[in-house]
């Protein structure tokens, strides 16, 4: 059972890492961001294999008195004012938290469906493609199977993992790297952080095999 996550910022060599120690260790490759890239390093066809679909409100221009409670109440920012002054919603922000919902006093607000993620196989390879893909990755077990190797941008998604690389061979970089391998040890991730100029996959191997 291996569940590994390469997290870093974009153009570090996560890509190349993540698939050379998923080939290594005989697991699953598995891409979760907002702009999939792994199939431009594998020879297979990109397939998509399911959809994820959540929701956004909209608002019932009857019923809305234009109170603004609903923006107010949203943490990602995703209400804006129209030119009338009724409250829009910005689907690709929202985060289908509800909180809108509760703060509106009239009932003004109707659920409306929007695609979150896309699922695609890519030869042994997986990518879940989104804005929004921590719900995925709660159930990563039943899509990749017990052993899988995470290439992600957010480094949140890596506690997910019960290891994870932090990419960086900017030096540069390399104080912010620290402090996010140090934010995920104490949130339960065991973390090192790896430069790909100087470490291939067959070195960081040795971090893992003495988890």
């Amino acid at each position: 059972m291996v569940r590994v996550a390469v997290v870093g910022l974009g153009g570090e060599g996560k890509t190349l890492l993540s698939l050379k120690l998923a080939e290594l260790l005989g697991a699953v490759p598995v891409e979760a961001k907002e702009v999939c890239e792994l199939h431009y390093f594998i020879r297979a066809p990109r397939v998509l294999i399911k959809t994820v679909e959540s929701f956004y409100p909209a608002v019932v221009k009857d019923k809305c008195l234009r109170c603004n409670l609903c923006a107010a109440a949203c943490p990602d920012k995703a209400m804006l004012r129209d030119e009338e002054g009724y409250p829009s919603s910005v689907p690709d922000l929202c985060s289908s938290c509800t909180s809108c919902f509760w703060a509106c006093p009239h009932g003004a607000l109707e659920r409306r469906s929007k695609v979150v993620a896309k699922i695609y196989k890519v030869g042994k390879a997986l990518q879940l493609e989104g804005k929004f893909l921590k719900g995925l990755l709660k159930d990563l077990d039943s899509l990749a199977g017990s052993s899988w190797v995470l290439d992600a941008e957010r480094p949140e998604y890596a506690l997910f993992a019960d290891a994870a690389l932090v990419v960086s061979r900017d030096p540069k970089r390399r104080a912010r790297a620290l402090q996010l391998a140090n934010f995920l040890e104490k949130n339960g991730t065991r973390a090192v952080v790896v430069n790909p100029e100087e470490q291939g996959a067959e070195e960081v191997l040795d971090f893992l095999n003495h988890l």
